[in-house]
């Protein structure tokens, strides 16, 4: 996938990270230090809820890093492909 130039210009060289959606079947990017700076930085003994456990698993245990090439590709790994439904196009959102 070639990731358009202004979609690049955000990221500025950075990684992405790709994601399932929880809500549609399509594939959420997010530029890697974006995603990280809503990691909250847990204390060592910090406990999480079942709850908030359970939101977090869905939220970063799925996650796929990629690097654009100096042109702005990405290949996508083939189990999110097949799980957007994606075959030969992608548009970009946001």
């Amino acid at each position: 996938v070639s990731v358009p130039a202004d979609f690049r210009k955000v990221l500025a060289g950075d990684a992405i990270v790709l994601r399932r959606s929880t809500r549609h079947a399509c594939l959420e990017a997010w530029p890697a230090a974006a995603f990280d700076a809503d990691l909250p930085a847990p204390g060592p003994l910090d406990q999480l809820s079942p709850e908030d456990e359970a939101i977090a698993l869905a939220m970063f245990a799925d996650t796929t890093d990629v690097t654009p090439d100096p042109e702005g590709r990405v290949v996508l790994p083939r189990d999110l492909r097949e799980f957007a439904g994606i075959t030969d196009s992608v548009t970009f959102m946001g």
